[in-house]
């Protein structure tokens, strides 16, 4: 649950700061990836208690695309 607060407040923060200078679209893609990368290290080292790796990267982002996508569709 706590890490899910963290992922909010980062995506949120970053499409805080950037939108005002760009698009919104590209403020909120940019706010989920990061947002996104902060989620897979947070849950592999607290949650999974693993160590993160590439393969599990390159993976991680497929779960979470779907969200962005459809919040993006939908301002």
């Amino acid at each position: 649950m706590a890490i899910g607060f963290v992922n909010t407040a980062v995506h949120l923060s970053i499409y805080a700061a950037l939108n005002p200078w760009m698009p919104y679209l590209m403020a909120h893609v940019l706010g989920c990836a990061v947002s996104i990368v902060g989620s897979f290290l947070l849950n592999s080292c607290i949650t999974c208690r693993t160590r993160p790796t590439r393969r599990g990267f390159l993976r991680y982002p497929v779960s979470s695309v779907f969200n962005p996508v459809a919040s993006g569709a939908l301002p």
